[in-house]
């Protein structure tokens, strides 16, 4: 079975509140719909916003992320760890040993 995630901010919202029962992806970078999916999703991935930040010419807040990601982590929630654009293996399994969170809520990327 393939999980479809919808990324967001999606607009008109009454457009998003259609969707009640769909897996969305909340950027860190653009949280605006984050509690109206929370509301009606299945499930939430919880993006963490560094190709946003990585195209501005800025790095993300891996502390403020992961406040932010705090109490919106959780069974069926899950996140991407802070990956480093443009980065080697190493400098992303860096990122993993900061990771403050159990290990069944993110994903992986090359790593």
């Amino acid at each position: 079975m393939t999980v479809v995630y919808h990324g967001t901010p999606l607009s008109p919202i009454s457009e998003l509140m259609k969707m009640g029962g769909k897996n969305f992806c909340v950027s860190f970078a653009r949280p605006d719909d984050a509690a109206r999916c929370l509301q009606i999703g299945q499930s939430i991935m919880w993006d963490n916003g560094a190709f946003s930040a990585y195209t501005l010419g800025k790095p993300i807040d891996k502390y403020k992320l992961y406040d932010w990601l705090e109490e919106r982590l959780g069974h069926p929630h899950w996140a991407v760890i802070p990956d480093v654009i443009g980065g080697s293996v190493e400098d992303n399994r860096k990122e993993l040993l900061e990771w403050p969170y159990p290990m069944n809520y993110l994903l992986l990327y090359g790593i």
